[in-house]
């Protein structure tokens, strides 16, 4: 298995292990090497006969919300850098797009420059999802396949202000409300007046005494019958 992840991601991947991207150093914890297995599964499904599966399909959406929970975008980056396997290198760039941040996105756009469809189609994607426009601008420019370069063109969403502004905007006319304008409620309105009169101790022990009697009466006279 060893020897299989090797091969798969370009190097051999070990705790502790020390790397960088974009000039940035960074170790290879725990969390890296959970990520790492993540990525072999996820593979495998993808490779598997059954690939398009519904179970599948589940399976990889399930490691894909492990993997952005342990946010290692670092090591998917390491492994878009360091491996030769072609499907690997989808599934890396792929994850990396999910994770979002800035983190690789130099790198993502000069991996674009690769000759497959599917590569640079997948590069577009995730820098989508990660915000890079400056790099899709580029990629549009130059992009020959008319499938890819209508990815990199579509625009993000615009900002919500911004959104907002564009329906208000034509509203001049404010509401104040004034102070003396609100509703007032006159105290003396409030109160209890008509309620009934709690009951003072001496009433209640004289209650609780009529019902003593009734109840010695009751038992008395289904004795005696």
């Amino acid at each position: 298995m060893k020897v299989f992840a090797e091969n798969i991601m370009g190097f051999r991947a070990f705790p502790g292990m020390k790397f960088s991207i974009q000039g940035r150093s960074y170790r290879l914890r725990r969390n890296g090497m959970q990520t790492l297995a993540l990525m072999l599964q996820i593979h495998e499904l993808h490779s598997g006969a059954k690939s398009r599966s519904v179970f599948a399909i589940s399976e990889i959406r399930e490691r894909l919300c492990r993997i952005k929970q342990l946010g290692r975008g670092d090591v998917l980056m390491l492994v878009v850098s360091t491996t030769d396997d072609r499907l690997m290198k989808r599934v890396a760039i792929w994850l990396r797009g999910h994770l979002h941040g800035s983190v690789g996105t130099r790198f993502l756009a000069k991996t674009y420059l690769d000759s497959d469809d599917q590569i640079r189609k997948e590069v577009v994607r995730a820098l989508k999802r990660m915000n890079a426009w400056c790099q899709l601008e580029f990629i549009a420019s130059i992009e020959p396949n008319p499938r890819v370069r209508n990815i990199a063109q579509a625009k993000a969403a615009r900002d919500y202000s911004a959104r907002l502004e564009d329906l208000t905007g034509h509203m001049t006319e404010r509401v104040v409300i004034r102070p003396d304008s609100l509703l007032k409620i006159d105290p003396e309105l409030i109160g209890f007046s008509n309620g009934k009169t709690p009951r003072t101790p001496e009433q209640i022990q004289e209650v609780l005494l009529r019902i003593r009697t009734v109840l010695a009466l009751r038992s008395a006279a289904s004795t005696s019958g």
